[in-house]
């Protein structure tokens, strides 16, 4: 899988793509070029009409994000591209064609992370691109009828801060005939689901029905074949180049239960305009709505066709400037559930201010991001802001709950978040707490920075697929949320990490990596001890040599 964007968690640098004007003439001398080749990684031929991208990451490559590449090019019928008037800095070179995927394999092609000099020129670079995988297959009511309209995804588990969710590697909507065609799906094994909910959100929910005497029974949202979660669900395995058909879901039929009741305000007036959400508990849904229902002028509202399961019920209100949220576990058994009480909390209000230590920058810049997160990664609750110009911010709209507060700062780092007397940076905290004691964000400039490179024996670059130096801080509290920099090697075979805050740290090189398993603490576990222990003072630069390490074994199938 192409490496997720970081989260706004991460203290890193998030650079925003944008166009560069070519340089003047008299300047031309001083940019780069590079040129090369892209072909198919699987015919090994040439591949044209390949839009080839660079996106600037500033000085370290830590992170980008944005749609349009600083410089671009398309190769030609052999496969060649050419760039030119590059300006000096560390790009991300990107591929992309039409029915082709990224590779994940290296070994006899270019890094994806050049870092150009000034007047240097880059050629014989060579990147590949591997045939799109393609799942199709029919989605069948009960009777073997198709059924129009439901979204079918391929998704693969991954873990993000610990937490197990499935992720989407593609989509599509069956159509009349119930045929579905799932495109874009790089190389791995996928459960295949047939989502009604997502159906029932958009009002084309297929007719529930209703025996005299017997319980109601909907059609509801399934796995392939015809399992109703993941743990009784049979994976398909996609392959670069190969289209996987006959992949029939038939839906399953079970008896489903209403959920209604009321839900109020913070003074207990009816919370008009509010809306009412179901997340199921016991799947790895990614927090995905299962369905939903406005409340009406007296508070009431209801959900239908849910099958018995524990869920999480959230009642939720915007109303463009601020919102407002709670939720509450309810358990759906053998009969309806009604006389749900849900009633919106009073929102807490947290102000603090961000200081400056250790420079006297007048012209510091303190409009800065600052967030709570929930803990517990839910998608409820939270906020966040920007400081202003003089550091004072307030975090408005806080529910009850644990959070773990974070500021996003380009070039320099957080040296402690102080609530009271405590630093709880990594840490939960509570928010009646930040709204009683105040936050003060420390921030300091003096941060260290960390080079080198990677030995990998010549026996071992046959297997070498994405080689990645990770660096996570030593302290357990320190890494929690995925708070670890990971930079992929350059066209040197070296790395270079700067703005990092001073401390501890245990720096790895793998030969292959994927970053939301290795926040799995049994992942973790079992890669700790082969660490380089790493200590970084103020201001300090250190220079590393790290021995090339394999993914562990017995986590293959985290490799995405």
């Amino acid at each position: 899988m192409t490496k997720l964007a970081v989260s706004f968690l991460l203290p890193v640098t998030l650079i925003l793509g944008q166009t560069t004007p070519p340089p003047a003439a008299a300047e031309a001398k001083k940019t780069a070029t590079i040129e090369g080749v892209v072909i198919n990684e699987t015919t090994k031929e040439p591949l044209r009409r390949v839009e080839v991208g660079l996106r600037g990451s500033g000085t370290s490559g830590m992170a980008v994000i944005g749609n349009n590449p600083n410089y671009s090019a398309v190769t030609d019928a052999a496969g060649k591209f050419r760039i030119e008037n590059i300006e000096p800095g560390v790009y991300r070179v990107q591929n992309r064609k039409a029915g082709y995927v990224p590779s994940r394999t290296v070994q006899g092609f270019s890094p994806h992370w050049l870092k150009l000099a000034a007047a240097e020129s880059l050629k014989d670079l060579r990147y590949a691109l591997l045939p799109q995988a393609v799942v199709t297959g029919r989605v069948l009511d009960d009777e073997g009828e198709p059924v129009q309209g439901v979204t079918v995804s391929c998704m693969r588990p991954l873990s993000r801060r610990g937490f197990p969710r499935m992720y989407s590697g593609g989509q599509a909507q069956t159509n009349d005939r119930g045929e579905y065609r799932v495109v874009g799906l790089e190389s791995g094994k996928y459960y295949v689901q047939a989502n009604i909910q997502r159906m029932m959100l958009t009002g084309a929910a297929p007719v529930s029905t209703t025996t005299a005497g017997e319980h109601k029974t909907a059609l509801l949202s399934t796995y392939y074949p015809n399992a109703l979660d993941s743990a009784h669900a049979t994976r398909v395995e996609a392959r670069p180049g190969l289209e996987i058909s006959s992949q029939d879901i038939t839906l399953r039929r079970e008896k489903v239960f209403n959920v209604s009741g009321t839900a109020l305000d913070v003074d207990g007036s009816p919370a008009k305009q509010s809306i009412v959400t179901l997340v199921q508990d016991d799947e790895v849904f990614a927090n995905e709505v299962i369905t939903g229902s406005g409340v009406d002028e007296k508070g009431k509202f209801t959900l239908g066709d849910v099958r018995p399961g524990r869920y999480t019920l959230a009642l939720s209100r915007e109303d463009g400037q601020s919102h407002r949220s709670t939720q509450s576990s309810i358990t759906v058994g053998d009969a309806d559930l009604t006389r749900v009480l849900l009633q919106l909390p009073p929102t807490l209000e947290a102000k603090g201010m961000i200081a400056l230590e250790g420079a006297d920058k007048k012209d510091f810049d303190f409009k800065i991001w600052v967030n709570a997160s929930p803990a517990d990664w839910s998608p409820f609750g939270g906020a966040g802001c920007q400081a202003k110009p003089d550091g004072s911010f307030t975090l408005s709209q806080l529910t009850p709950g644990r959070y773990t507060v974070n500021a996003n700062i380009a070039n320099g780092y957080v040296q402690s978040i102080q609530v009271g007397s405590e630093d709880v940076f990594g840490k939960e905290v509570d928010a009646a707490t930040l709204a009683v004691a105040g936050i003060r964000i420390v921030l300091r400039l003096d941060a260290a920075k960390v080079a080198g490179s990677v030995e990998i024996p010549e026996d071992r670059k046959a297997h070498v697929n994405a080689p990645t130096v990770v660096f996570v801080p030593a302290d357990a509290r320190l890494r929690s949320g995925g708070r670890f920099m990971t930079i992929e090697l350059d066209q040197t075979n070296r790395f270079d990490l700067q703005g990092v805050r001073p401390g501890d740290y245990l720096a790895f090189a793998f030969e292959d990596f994927e970053y939301g398993a290795f926040e799995e603490p049994e992942v973790f576990a079992a890669v700790e001890s082969q660490a380089t222990k790493v200590t970084l003072g103020r201001n300090e630069s250190k220079e590393l040599t790290l021995k090339i390490l394999p993914w562990p074994a017995q986590f293959a199938d985290r490799l995405q």
